[in-house]
């Protein structure tokens, strides 16, 4: 019983310390009607614009930027909808994402929104990532969600995608109304 009993807390221990290397997301704001009728508007009629500042990665910056453009379009899927980061290819440009990767831990999605902040620069291997992104639309703020993740190795390892995945999915949500 007792072995038992040793056995499910270490089990649960190694659970929760490996939980610990896993993304993690803070949605801090969310406009009272939810997001996602916004995000309709933005993409009925082409791609949604993403704005990004900072890098995660020491590569180039149109190919990281494509990356993030298709790791946003894959997570969404209560809606097929494209990325892009060409002002020009989106029909609705006051509507974009702005998403700055290692920005600081005091970035805010208003100052987002108001054009006031800036990126870092990549931490290297094995490093913490940090992302903050605020879905924005004429300088008002419809949502911001902040993640980061542990020890991230480099851009092939699946805790990066699954960051990206998850804050899209959290900026894009139907907010519930009480009947």
């Amino acid at each position: 019983m007792i072995k038992t009993c040793l056995r499910g807390t270490a089990l649960s221990l190694i659970f929760l310390l490996s939980a610990c290397d896993e993304p993690a997301t803070n949605r801090s704001y969310l406009h009272p009607a939810g997001t996602l009728d916004f995000l309709i508007e933005a993409t009925k009629e082409g791609p949604l614009l993403l704005k990004i500042q900072g890098a995660a990665f020491d590569m180039d910056r149109a190919a990281f930027e494509n990356e993030v453009a298709g790791l946003i379009a894959g997570a969404i899927q209560r809606r097929r909808i494209t990325v892009t980061t060409d002002p020009a290819q989106a029909p609705q440009p006051s509507l974009y994402v702005l998403m700055t990767f290692n920005g600081g831990k005091s970035l805010s999605g208003q100052a987002q929104c108001g054009g006031k902040t800036q990126g870092g620069s990549p931490r290297g291997d094995d490093a913490r990532l940090d992302v903050t992104a605020s879905f924005c639309g004429n300088d008002a703020r419809y949502a911001t969600v902040s993640g980061w993740v542990e020890k991230l190795k480099n851009r092939d390892d699946e805790k990066y995608s699954k960051l990206i995945g998850q804050i899209a999915r959290d900026l894009f949500v139907e907010q519930k109304q009480d009947k």
